[in-house]
Formats: structure tokens, C-alpha cells, sequence
């Protein structure tokens, strides 16, 4: 990312808006993922697990 881009990414009393946001999001997004999605995926699995509620459908109902 940019310089400018990081220092004011930085700033949390910055200027933000729908289109500076939707700007980082991509931004940040492709840092992250840089080519290798498998831990994230890894992570992202078990944070699901983390939040939702394991329930046991039984058979025939």
C-alpha cells in the first residue's frame, strides 16, 4: 500500500468514508491474501465454529 495510504489508514481520527473504506478494504484484502488463502481459511473455520451453535439434527424429523 501507499505511504499516504498507510498514514492515513493509521489515523482512527482520520476522515473515513464509504469510498476510502471500500479503497483500504481492497488494499489490505490483497496484502493478506497474498497467493495463500489456506490460513486464513484455516483461521476463518475455526472462528465460525467459535460463534455458531452446534446442533444435532436427528433422523426423520
Amino acid at each position: 500500500m501507499e505511504a499516504e495510504a498507510c498514514k492515513v489508514a493509521a489515523d482512527k481520527a482520520g476522515p473515513m468514508s464509504v469510498t476510502w473504506n471500500s479503497y483500504l478494504a481492497t488494499k489490505a484484502f490483497g496484502m493478506y491474501i497474498a497467493g495463500n488463502i489456506e490460513p486464513m481459511e484455516k483461521q476463518y473455520k475455526l472462528f465460525c465454529n467459535k460463534i455458531t451453535y452446534r446442533m444435532r439434527i436427528a433422523p426423520g424429523r
